[in-house]
């Protein structure tokens, strides 16, 4: 895939907040509090550096991201950096619940702005992330929750849940999450497609404005023989966004 899914998959990768679990908690009830995680903010600025990593070398993207929250759900828009290639493209999304998503792309050699099919699957610039993995690392969907058990997160305890999605629902048929019990940030996440299709890692996290949330994870194949780092800094919250800022009609100003 090229950097045209870039505004989809990552406005669910960052954010993650909420108070300690109860005891007897289920399954449904910690997913619904993962889901109200990002409801106490508003905006979100940040700047991201994407690592891709194979037998061919180390690919890096660099780019800004906004993103604000809707009655429906959120707008997200993404301008690269670096390399020189992609400078000044940048990618509108509106992320809806109950209706389709939408997704524009500026261009610069192009010199115009295009709306784009939204593809679940399509690869980011050759990542281990696609459009798809949006919802999912979001836990925005509707599937059957098993809480497994319990296991040890470094200094903190995770709550096992393994989720089953309806047949057709994704390209995935199940997950298995880690989430820690005093954040809720989820510690690590396997995808399944029949058998385990790759695995994704919270390297590091923080307080930012006083809200828990994550600062680097890898994405890998389940031999780590491919994988891809994204790390966030210079993350800020209800910066109080225009609306004007995601605008379609506006792209190509963002992109320059």
């Amino acid at each position: 895939m090229t950097a045209r899914a870039a505004a989809a998959w990552l406005v669910g990768l960052a954010v993650a907040s909420a108070a300690p679990g109860a005891r007897g908690e289920t399954a449904a009830g910690l997913v619904e509090r993962v889901r109200g995680m990002t409801a106490q903010t508003r905006d979100r600025t940040m700047h991201l550096t994407l690592r891709v990593q194979g037998a061919t070398g180390e690919l890096v993207r660099s780019l800004r991201g906004y993103e604000k929250r809707t009655a429906d759900g959120w707008h997200v828009l993404w301008v690269f950096e670096s390399p020189g290639d992609v400078a000044g493209t940048a990618f509108l999304a509106q992320l809806r619940r109950g209706r389709p998503d939408a997704l524009w792309a500026y261009f610069p050699a192009v010199g115009r702005v295009r709306q784009l099919p939204v593809q679940r699957q399509m690869r980011l610039q050759g990542s281990d992330f696609t459009y798809e993995d949006l919802r999912l690392l979001a836990f925005d969907y509707e599937a059957q929750h098993r809480l497994e058990g319990e296991a040890v997160c470094g200094d903190s305890t995770c709550h096992i849940v393994e989720t089953t999605f309806p047949v057709g629902t994704f390209a995935y048929d199940r997950l298995r999450s880690w989430i820690r019990a005093d954040t809720l940030i989820p510690q690590r996440i396997e995808f399944f497609e029949g058998n385990l299709s790759k695995v994704m890692h919270v390297l590091r996290a923080g307080h930012v404005q006083g809200v828990p949330t994550i600062l680097a994870l890898r994405m890998e194949t389940p031999d780590a023989s491919h994988r891809t780092i994204v790390e966030f800094d210079e993350v800020a919250y209800d910066t109080g966004l225009a609306d004007t800022l995601f605008s379609s009609a506006r792209l190509d100003v963002a992109g320059r």
